[in-house]
């Protein structure tokens, strides 16, 4: 059950692909004008959801009420509070120069499509919809300017690249936490939980997740006019946008990173309440 848990987890992230110390007022600006508060807040329930769904696809028999016990324990692991608290830190170390020409992006017309376009896509309903598509739409079925547009943004984003790296370091610090917590004579070297995580990963590759991220783009940005990809991408070719991207980033990948951890100790428990159910 343990793989179907992981398999939800990583689903959920696939749509990731965002986006002096400065004043703290600064920094609320920026998180709610950027729609990353509304994607946090929406978080937690796109991962419980996704959990529930990996367990129902692998075809285990799981009772209803641990499925329900383990969304319920993401909800509260990966809750927005604690997700936001490493964002904001991150977004902290910008500068007031680089929060002011994002603010600016981010207020302009096409800002607004993009930021409205992404937030759509970050909730459950909006997971779900992408999800459907990827498992449809053929790669080559978007037009070649657009494409080309999508590869683009993949690139100034780092999006696969980060993606990959979010997926693998949230499904090894929930292995890690997860070991840590088991009898002794079942616990297993970091080593080998690396093994594990790398192996799942493999499943898909790079060139795999690249040809997902850029689909999932696609997707997000399918109403956004040609126009506001293209101011999109010339606010990425800036110091400024590459500096709040990658402030994402890192603020997101550490505050995954720390709710894995808590996700992976919560397993645990629920595990081990239901191999005692199975063995009696």
């Amino acid at each position: 059950m343990i793989r179907a848990v992981f398999k939800g987890l990583l689903a959920s992230l696939v749509w990731m692909s965002v986006a002096a110390a400065a004043a703290p007022a600064d920094i609320d600006e920026l998180l709610e004008t950027s729609g990353l508060n509304a994607q946090l807040d929406a978080l937690p329930g796109v991962i419980a959801h996704s959990i529930e769904q990996g367990i129902a696809q692998s075809g285990q028999r799981v009772p209803a009420h641990h499925v329900t016990a383990l969304a319920a324990q993401a909800r509260a692991d990966y809750d927005p509070t604690s997700l936001r608290a490493t964002v904001r830190a991150a977004l902290a170390a910008l500068s007031p120069a680089d929060v002011e020409r994002n603010l600016r992006w981010l207020n302009s017309d096409a800002g607004r499509r993009v930021t409205a376009a992404e937030i759509a896509a970050g909730t459950t309903e909006g997971v779900a919809a992408m999800k459907r598509f990827l498992l449809t739409v053929a790669s080559d079925a978007t037009g070649a300017d657009r494409r080309a547009r999508v590869v683009a943004l993949d690139r100034a984003l780092h999006a696969t690249e980060r993606m990959v790296s979010l997926q693998r370091n949230a499904a090894l610090s929930m292995l890690v936490a997860a070991n840590a917590m088991a009898p002794t004579e079942m616990q297993r070297s970091y080593q080998e939980l690396e093994g594990i995580v790398d192996q799942l990963m493999a499943r898909g590759g790079i060139e795999q997740m690249s040809g997902y991220t850029q689909l999932a783009m696609v997707h997000t940005y399918r109403n956004i006019p040609d126009s506001a990809l293209d101011a999109y991408l010339a606010h990425l070719d800036t110091a400024a946008g590459q500096a709040f991207a990658k402030a994402v980033f890192d603020g997101m990948e550490q505050g995954i990173f720390n709710a894995s951890a808590r996700y992976g100790r919560s397993l645990i428990g629920v595990l081990a309440e239901l191999a005692s159910e199975t063995s009696s």
